[in-house]
């Protein structure tokens, strides 16, 4: 059960950095160095947005970047679906949102 709760932090932690962010994207890169600087494991992270994805609260976007070393990198970016979570204006218990 503790798992479970964690990943909804997780959930609802991703969803905080991208809504200030928006509308903006952020790096998978940068995403997951910020978490780690706070404990978070880098497949707790990639788990999380995944669940994101699927839902329809993040997009997922991989560009060819020349500035990042000329790669492929993917990019982050709320929805609007997202927004209206984040807004409160729908709920998913499985994302906890303001810890």
């Amino acid at each position: 059960m503790r798992k479970i709760n964690n990943q909804r932090i997780v959930r609802g932690k991703i969803l905080q950095f991208l809504h200030i962010s928006y509308p903006y994207p952020a790096m998978e890169e940068t995403l997951l160095y910020s978490f780690s600087e706070v404990g978070m494991l880098p497949d707790e992270v990639k788990r999380s947005l995944q669940y994101l994805v699927d839902k329809g609260y993040v997009e997922k976007e991989e560009k060819n970047l020349v500035e990042v070393r000329n790669q492929k990198v993917a990019l982050y970016k709320l929805t609007p679906t997202g927004v209206e979570l984040m807004d409160g204006l729908i709920e998913d218990k499985a994302v906890l949102l303001g810890e």
